[in-house]
């Protein structure tokens, strides 16, 4: 019974050493871990810390970068790539706007600002260089007009001279003459006695006389094909100065627009106005013989003091403009106001209706004055005069007064020494174009801008009461006023 006990004992014993063991074991680990949780636990409020403390130096970049680039800090930076249809109105929305308006043409690896910003330096430096290129070709230009003028005008004293020394000597010869015929009429009575030996004499006199006539009929005649010479170099001095193209495409800009923009390097100080058309012609054709005709472009805005934007009203896509192709319009000459005289009937759109006041409102539009003008009945207006630039040639009438006009209108240019073109060709090269609607294709052309065909078949639609209420008339180009300068902006 005692042993049993001791057994029993024994085994609580045991029991209770192991229960304690246990939980010594327990205890022991449950401190090792809290003491390892209380050092992680360290270790992560200090790495929140460091990623609070690298977090606001982050945003303090960002919010300094997106001060840099002009933008709202607030702004959100942008959505994913394939979010990019909700990127308007945040910094990668500005960022990829301002890579497409100002860096589309640049290589992807470019497509950044810094890569943007040089590409535009190096343009602009370029643009500078060939400003300044021009510039020194005007000024050559300008001083070879300048010797051909006192040439011209060198040649024309000489003329003068020569036509003074001229009428100087054929009046003394004249008077010679005169005193000849009075001493042989004075010495009539001596011949009367002596006319049997007088008679050879006075033969050889007359034939002397007949003989000096002659020769000075042929210095007039020698000295008026002259004059005729001269005359002809002198216009072909005037007309040098106008053969050649009044600029050159700088740039095109494909995307300004329906009918798509280009620049030209007219501008402020060339005295370019909006409205003025050009006729765009390949750079090495002879653009005042209408040679390498492109397209038609009319100017819109003057954007410098050698730049303007102009929109092309036509174009030959087998034929595309290019840099530096030529620009010409006989309506428009830099610091001048172009002088025409119009004569016949003219008719441009092939509707047998006179569209005379088409033309006189293209010329009036953009400055051109004109000198005379000849109706269809054969009334002439104004004088044609050194100063008219062109003779506009229409289609001249059956009617005879209208015919009679015509002709003296070109005597008169001849006589002038006024070009004389025909209209088509004149309307050609200033840059016209048929304001009728028609089908185009290729990179400006769209389904939705081919108007659509009228019911009754007519050529034209009618206007509509809004298109009426919208319709402007072309007026001629009025420029601004001189605003007197404040005081307080002078000071």
């Amino acid at each position: 019974m005692a042993r049993a006990e001791n057994q029993g004992l024994q085994i609580a014993l045991i029991v209770f050493v192991m229960l304690t063991i246990v939980l010594a074991v327990v205890t022991f680990l449950y401190v090792r871990n809290f003491q390892e949780s209380v050092a992680r636990n360290t270790q992560l409020e200090k790495a929140a810390q460091d990623d609070k403390a690298n977090a606001l130096k982050m945003q303090s970049e960002i919010t300094f970068l997106m001060e840099r680039l002009g933008v709202d800090p607030k702004m959100p930076v942008g959505q994913e790539k394939k979010d990019e249809e909700n990127a308007a109105g945040t910094v990668k929305g500005i960022f990829q706007d301002d890579m497409k308006q100002f860096a589309a043409t640049l290589p992807p690896e470019k497509q950044q600002y810094r890569g943007t910003l040089e590409s535009l330096w190096n343009t602009n430096q370029e643009l500078f260089a060939s400003n300044t290129d021009m510039q020194n070709k005007f000024k050559e230009l300008q001083d070879q007009f300048t010797r051909r003028e006192e040439e011209r005008d060198r040649q024309i004293k000489e003329f003068r001279d020569k036509s003074d020394d001229s009428a100087k000597d054929l009046l003394d010869r004249q008077t010679t003459f005169d005193s000849d015929r009075q001493r042989i009429n004075a010495s009539n009575e001596d011949l009367n006695s002596k006319l049997a030996q007088k008679d050879s004499e006075k033969s050889q006199i007359a034939d002397q006389a007949i003989k000096k006539e002659a020769a000075l009929g042929n210095e007039i005649k020698t000295l008026a094909q002259t004059n005729l010479l001269q005359n002809e170099k002198v216009k072909k001095l005037t007309k040098s100065h106008f053969e050649v193209a009044q600029g050159v495409i700088r740039a095109i800009d494909l995307n300004g627009g329906k009918e798509g923009n280009v620049y030209i390097d007219l501008g402020r100080e060339d005295q370019l106005i909006p409205l003025v058309t050009f006729s765009v012609h390949a750079k090495e054709a002879n653009t005042s013989q209408g040679e390498g005709l492109k397209a038609r472009i009319e100017v819109t805005d003057i954007l410098g003091d050698h730049l303007a934007r102009a929109r092309i009203l036509d174009e030959d896509f087998a034929n595309p403009i290019a840099p530096d192709d030529k620009i010409y319009t006989p309506l428009w000459h830099p610091g001048q106001r172009t002088h025409v005289a119009i004569f016949g009937t003219i008719d441009l759109d092939g509707d047998g209706q006179d569209d005379r006041a088409i033309v006189k409102d293209l010329v009036t539009s953009v400055g051109g004055i004109i000198d005379a003008e000849m109706d269809p009945l054969g009334k002439i207006t104004g004088n044609i005069d050194i100063n008219t630039r062109f003779l506009l040639e229409g289609k001249i009438p059956t009617d005879r007064d209208a015919n009679i006009g015509a002709t003296a209108m070109i005597t008169k240019a001849d006589q002038a020494g006024v070009e004389r073109i025909p209209m088509s060709k004149f309307v050609e090269l200033s840059g016209w174009k048929d304001p009728r609607q028609v089908v185009r294709f290729g990179r400006n052309g769209t389904r939705e801008r081919i108007p659509a065909e009228p019911k009754d078949g007519s050529l034209m639609r009618t206007a509509t009461p809004t298109d009426a209420a919208n319709f402007q008339k072309r007026r001629p180009y009025q420029p601004n006023k001189p605003v007197k300068a404040d005081k307080s902006d002078t000071e």
